[in-house]
């Protein structure tokens, strides 16, 4: 066990060289948003999602997802802006896979032009965002996982398009009194480069979180690290509703990043589980004066595979 510690340790030693190496990030990845509402609902907690969602997170989480699993999420920025994503994973001898897509964006933005003193429209153009992941997840020990995944951004706006790739990390400790979570994102650093010759330095992120149970509750503890950006921390509760299993509510305080700022604000969720679908709700206030307050759903799901094995079911022997 000492040895495990000592690696876990050593990971986050190498975790902030790779994380302070990076200048002038500035690429705003819209994962940022959010890609669970159970994440967000607890304060914007990452790490502890055990379903095929946790790719857009921590990856080392993949090996507590079931032999099959199916998960979904969207929402709605300012009236306009859509967000989706879908994920899957499928537990093999060789460890645990997954794969995600998160694609946003609006259509029918105006394109203006002045003529004569004044400001007409010119057409209209389209603004698209998309991440696209995959993810390896295995055991170390029965208490220690780790997981790699590997990032592929596009971006376009009107007639500009984008494109890069980077590479992200996770551990996950099980412990006798909690459980503790290290991510990091873009840990090579990286750019998104655009058509027009001009790039965007993709952010290396570092991630700490905690969980400890506490009577009928579990607390969560965040820590969030960027070069350049403020440092976050963050703080959650959930529970079930009244020691119903199938219903569950959570809560947190969540800081995020406004430019190079540091803003908070408080969430609240609801957890519906009615086996094999589990339904989440989150709600967070905004800051936009026209919307009073942000709503997330999301779907997760896994594929009975007691008499069969994951590739049987999908017809491969």
């Amino acid at each position: 066990m000492k040895n495990f510690r000592g690696f876990l340790c050593l990971m986050m030693v190498i975790s902030l060289f790779f994380v302070t190496r990076v200048l002038g990030s500035d690429y705003l990845i819209i994962t940022e948003v959010g890609t669970s509402a159970t994440t967000i609902g607890k304060g914007g907690i990452q790490g502890f999602d055990h379903t095929s969602n946790s790719i857009f997170e921590n990856p080392a989480t993949l090996v507590y997802t079931p032999k099959i699993g199916v998960s979904s999420f969207m929402t709605n920025l300012f009236g306009e802006y859509n967000i989706m994503a879908m994920s899957g994973s499928m537990e093999t001898k060789f460890g645990t896979f997954g794969l995600g897509l998160v694609q946003g964006g609006v259509n029918g933005l105006s394109n203006t032009s002045v003529s004569g003193g004044f400001i007409q429209e010119d057409g209209t153009f389209s603004f698209q965002d998309l991440i696209f992941k995959l993810g390896y997840s295995t055991r170390l020990s029965p208490d220690l996982s780790m997981g790699v995944g590997c990032s592929y951004y596009q971006k376009s706006i009107s007639t500009v398009s984008g494109t890069g790739v980077g590479c992200d990390y996770g551990i996950y400790y099980v412990g006798p009194l909690g459980d503790a979570s290290v991510i990091v994102r873009n840990m090579f650093g990286g750019a998104v480069r655009y058509s027009s010759d001009v790039s965007e330095a993709l952010p290396s992120q570092l991630v700490f979180s905690g969980r400890v149970p506490y009577e009928d509750y579990k607390l969560y503890g965040q820590c969030k690290l960027q070069t350049n950006k403020p440092l976050l921390t963050s703080f959650g509760v959930s529970s079930s509703v009244f020691g119903v299993p199938s219903l569950s509510w959570m809560a947190g305080y969540k800081q995020f990043w406004v430019l190079n700022k540091a803003q908070s604000c408080v969430t609240f969720g609801m957890t519906f589980t009615v086996a094999p679908l589990s339904i989440q709700y989150a709600f967070e206030p905004s800051n936009f004066v026209e919307q009073s307050g942000k709503h997330y759903l999301s779907f997760s799901t896994e594929i009975d595979t007691t008499s069969k094995s994951p590739l049987e079911i999908l017809g491969v022997k």
